[in-house]
């Protein structure tokens, strides 16, 4: 077993703390529908993310396998959705789409260019975030349609528009 670096041990503390502020926040009744089940999502993301994240800086990275690149794949796609939801909370629907989307391509190109021609795992390790990142935004975005698409009938009118 290693031992965290305190680096790490104030980040993974970070993003424990925000993810249980998320979850509380989401219980807050005066918040609209989409926005308390983003925040109780994105909570509810990171906490596992954590968990991974310790397993892996303690136990895991010791060991060399492909077992554990499909670990590190999928924290490093659950860290790219929780990042892509949260964003989706502070930035409008089009902005994060954006980030995302451009983010998804560069970091699978630049993985393509830098790590393929020596190894494989380098290059499914650092597209991992831009897909994360791209999925995410895509549910939060498709959740937020749906949100809005139920406003309109159930009112018969046309609903408030969050901000885009």
């Amino acid at each position: 077993m290693k031992n965290l670096a305190t680096a790490n041990g104030i980040t993974l503390s970070i993003i424990l703390l925000g993810s249980s502020l998320l979850l509380i926040h989401s219980l807050r009744s005066d918040l609209q529908k989409w926005k308390r089940r983003l925040a109780a999502v994105t909570g509810l993301l990171g906490l596992p993310y954590v968990a991974m994240d310790l397993c892996w800086r303690l136990y895991v990275g010791v060991i060399r396998s492909w077992p554990t690149a499909a670990f590190y794949f999928a924290l490093h796609f659950l860290g790219g959705i929780s990042v892509a939801m949260l964003l989706s909370i502070v930035l409008p629907k089009k902005v994060v789409l954006g980030i995302a989307s451009i983010s998804s391509v560069a970091l699978t190109l630049f993985a393509i260019v830098h790590y393929l021609p020596r190894h494989l795992g380098g290059a499914i390790h650092v597209s991992s975030l831009g897909i994360g990142l791209f999925v995410g935004a895509s549910v939060s975005a498709v959740a937020r349609w749906f949100n809005e698409g139920d406003a309109v009938s159930q009112n018969g009118d046309v609903a408030p528009q969050s901000p885009e």
